[in-house]
C-alpha cells in the first residue's frame, strides 16, 4: 500500500509539472505574440525580410536573336542581398552599382558561360580580329579616342532588309592605340539618308569591357549612313558624377529679402545632406523632403522677410570656370568629344517594306529596341508602340471628354503651345500652364507662387475628377541640372507620391512625363553643368522612381538626336507637334487607326 501511495504521488507531481511546463510555453506564445504584434509588418519574423521593389518589378531583359533583338521580362540575378543587410538599412548603397556593373561585363565577356547566341557569334568574332594584349614594365591607358576607335559591321555584314535591324559594332581604343577595357562611354548614334529625309537613332548596347553594339532599325529602302559620335567619356562622366552632382555648390541661387523699405540679396543653395549653421531655411516637406533651400541670413532684415527667388546665372561662370580647370582635358573636343572617325561606313538596305506589329501605347512600356524613325524631316514614325498622325476632329473627339493640366518648364509652355496651334480646340480644354520652384532659369519667382508639384495635383478639383478625365502632363528636366542627385532623386519620390495620391482621388485619370531631350552643348561649361549626359541619366531616374505607378512615359530623346536639326533646348515646333501627336496617341490609344 505504500509503494501505490509513492506510485500515485509521482504521477501527480508529473501531471503537475506537465501543467506548469504548458502554462510556460502558452506565456511564451503570448508575450512572442504581443513582441510581433508591435512590429512592423515586414518585421514580424527575422527571416520575413520586405520585399525587394526587383521581386514586384522585374527589369527588363533584352535578348538579341537572328540579330533582331526582343524585350522580356524577368527577375534579374540579385545576389547581394543574401547578407540580408540591405534589409535594415538602404544608406550608402552606392557600391552595388560597382558590383552590378562588374557582373553584367562578366555575363557579356567570352568568359562567362551565360552567352546567348548572338554573344556566341560575337565571341568568336572578336577571337579571330583580337588578341589579348600583355604589357610588361611601364604602360598607359589613356580615354577613349574618337581618332583611334573602331566602328565597323557585325560579322561584316552590310546589307539588310527593311524591318532589320543594322548591327555596328564600336570597339573603343585610347590615343596610344591601346584597347580599352572599359565601359561606360556615352555615345549618340544616328543613321540616316540626308537625300531621302531618313534618320534614325542607334540603341547602345554596353558589354562593360570596351565594346558595344548600336542597333538602328532599317526603315527605309536605299543608302544609310552612319554618325556616331562620343559625347562623353566613361572618365567625363565620373567627373560628372562624383565632383558636380554630388557637390552641393552654395550660390546657385539667390533669395530677395524685403520689408517693403529696404531688399538684400543673399546666396542659397539646394541641401539635402551635410549640416549648416545660423542659416535662413525654406522647407516643403510633401514636395522636397528632407531637402531644404537654405540661404545666407540678411544683414539688416529677418528670415521671415524672404520675398523671392532668381537663379544667380552670373554665379555660374566662376564655379564652372574651377570646374573645368579640374577637368585636366576631359572635354576636349576632337579627341574626346566628336564624332568617331571612320571610312564612310555605309549599309544598303533593299526588299519589301514591312510594317511591325505594334503594342497598343499604354503605361510603363519597356525601353525597345528602336524609338522610330523620321520617314521625312516633319514626320516621326514610333514604333515602340501604335500612333498617328491626328486631325484636328480626331483631336477634339479625344480631348472631348478630357481636361489637360501642364506642369514643368519652358518645354512645357511650348507642348501647350503646339496643342493650341495645332489643334485649335476650346480654351476650356487645357488648363494654365505652371512654372516650378527653385529652378534653372533668369525669371524671378516670388515665395507666394512657388509651385511644386504636389501643390498642382493636390490643387486639381475633385468636381473635375467627378466630370471629366483629367490628363496632367509633367516634366522633371533641364531646371534640375544643377541639383545634386540625392536633392533631385527626392523631388522626385515626393512628386511620385503626388501622383499616387492623384490617380487615386481621381479614377481613370492618367499622368504623361515628358522626358528631356538632348540639347546644345556648345561650349565647356554647358558640358559640365548641363550637358546631355546629366539630361540621358536623369531620364534613367524619372524611370526607375515613376515605376510601377501606371504612369506614361513620352520618351523624346531619339526623336530629337536622330532628326537633322541641332540639338537644342528648345526645339522647332514642328519636332514639338511630333511630341503631341504621340501624347495624344497614348491618351486615346483606342482612336489610333491600324495600319
Amino acid at each position: 500500500m505504500f509503494s501505490r501511495s509513492v506510485a500515485s504521488l509521482k504521477s501527480l507531481k508529473y501531471k503537475y509539472c506537465l501543467a506548469i511546463l504548458g502554462v510556460l510555453v502558452l506565456f511564451m506564445l503570448l508575450k512572442n505574440e504581443i513582441l510581433q504584434s508591435n512590429l512592423p509588418k515586414d518585421r514580424k519574423t527575422v527571416y520575413n525580410y520586405p520585399e525587394r521593389y526587383s521581386d514586384k518589378h522585374p527589369l527588363p531583359r533584352t535578348e538579341v536573336r537572328d540579330n533582331k533583338m526582343s524585350d522580356q521580362t524577368t527577375v534579374p540575378r540579385d545576389n547581394y542581398d543574401i547578407s540580408g543587410f540591405s534589409a535594415f538599412s538602404r544608406f550608402s548603397l552606392e557600391w552595388l552599382g560597382i558590383v552590378e556593373e562588374l557582373e553584367w561585363a562578366h555575363e557579356h565577356s567570352p568568359m562567362s558561360a551565360s552567352w546567348n547566341d548572338m554573344h556566341t557569334h560575337l565571341k568568336i568574332y572578336h577571337s579571330m580580329n583580337r588578341t589579348d594584349e600583355v604589357w610588361d614594365g611601364t604602360g598607359r591607358m589613356g580615354m577613349t579616342c574618337i581618332q583611334t576607335t573602331r566602328i565597323y559591321f557585325f560579322g561584316d555584314k552590310s546589307t539588310y532588309k527593311p524591318g532589320d535591324y543594322v548591327h555596328v559594332v564600336i570597339e573603343t581604343y585610347d590615343d596610344n592605340g591601346r584597347r580599352r577595357q572599359r565601359g561606360g562611354d556615352f555615345f549618340e548614334p544616328v543613321m540616316y539618308n540626308t537625300k531621302r529625309q531618313k534618320s534614325t537613332a542607334g540603341r547602345v548596347l554596353d558589354y562593360g569591357n570596351g565594346t558595344y553594339s548600336v542597333y538602328f532599325y532599317a526603315a527605309w529602302k536605299g543608302t544609310a549612313r552612319f554618325n556616331i559620335t562620343l559625347a562623353f567619356t566613361r572618365e567625363a562622366i565620373l567627373f560628372i558624377n562624383h565632383d558636380i552632382l554630388y557637390r552641393e555648390v552654395q550660390g546657385l541661387w539667390q533669395a530677395n529679402f524685403t520689408d517693403g523699405r529696404v531688399s538684400e540679396l543673399t546666396n542659397c543653395s539646394v541641401v539635402s545632406e551635410g549640416t549648416w549653421t545660423d542659416k535662413c531655411e525654406y522647407t516643403k516637406p510633401t514636395s522636397l523632403g528632407k531637402t531644404v533651400f537654405v540661404c545666407e541670413k540678411p544683414k539688416h532684415l529677418g528670415c521671415d522677410d524672404f520675398f523671392s527667388i532668381l537663379h544667380a546665372i552670373k554665379n555660374i561662370e566662376p564655379i564652372t570656370k574651377e570646374m573645368v580647370n579640374k577637368s585636366a582635358g576631359l572635354f576636349e573636343r576632337g579627341k574626346y568629344f566628336g564624332e568617331v572617325v571612320h571610312d564612310g561606313l555605309e549599309a544598303e538596305i533593299y526588299g519589301p517594306m514591312c510594317q511591325p506589329q505594334l503594342q497598343t501605347c499604354g503605361p510603363e512600356i519597356p525601353v525597345p529596341l528602336s524609338d522610330g524613325y523620321w520617314s521625312d524631316n516633319e514626320t516621326f514614325i514610333p514604333i515602340m508602340c501604335r500612333s498617328q498622325q491626328w486631325s484636328v476632329e480626331d483631336a477634339e473627339i479625344c480631348l472631348s471628354d478630357k481636361k489637360v493640366y501642364m506642369s514643368g518648364g519652358s518645354t512645357m509652355r511650348h507642348v501647350s503651345q503646339s496643342f493650341k496651334e495645332d489643334f485649335p480646340l476650346p480654351d476650356d480644354y487645357f488648363a494654365k500652364h505652371e512654372f516650378v520652384a527653385m529652378r534653372l532659369g533668369p525669371f524671378v519667382q516670388t515665395v507666394d507662387v512657388f509651385v511644386f508639384e504636389s501643390d498642382f495635383l493636390d490643387g486639381i478639383p475633385q468636381n473635375v475628377c467627378n466630370h471629366k478625365t483629367v490628363v496632367f502632363i509633367v516634366n522633371f528636366s533641364f531646371h534640375f541640372v544643377t541639383w545634386t542627385t540625392s536633392a533631385y532623386l527626392e523631388r522626385l519620390f515626393y512628386a511620385k507620391l503626388a501622383i499616387v495620391r492623384f490617380l487615386e482621388r481621381c479614377k481613370g485619370s492618367m499622368v504623361l512625363i515628358r522626358l528631356s531631350n538632348p540639347r546644345e552643348n556648345g561650349s565647356v561649361a554647358q558640358r559640365i553643368h548641363s550637358s546631355d549626359w546629366i539630361l540621358c541619366d536623369q531620364n534613367r531616374m524619372i524611370r526607375r522612381v515613376f515605376a510601377g505607378t501606371g504612369v506614361r512615359f513620352i520618351d523624346v530623346w531619339d526623336m530629337a538626336l536622330s532628326h537633322p536639326h541641332f540639338n537644342e533646348v528648345h526645339m522647332p515646333m514642328y519636332i514639338i507637334k511630333q511630341q503631341v501627336e504621340m501624347m495624344l496617341s497614348y491618351m486615346c490609344p483606342e482612336m489610333v487607326k491600324s495600319k
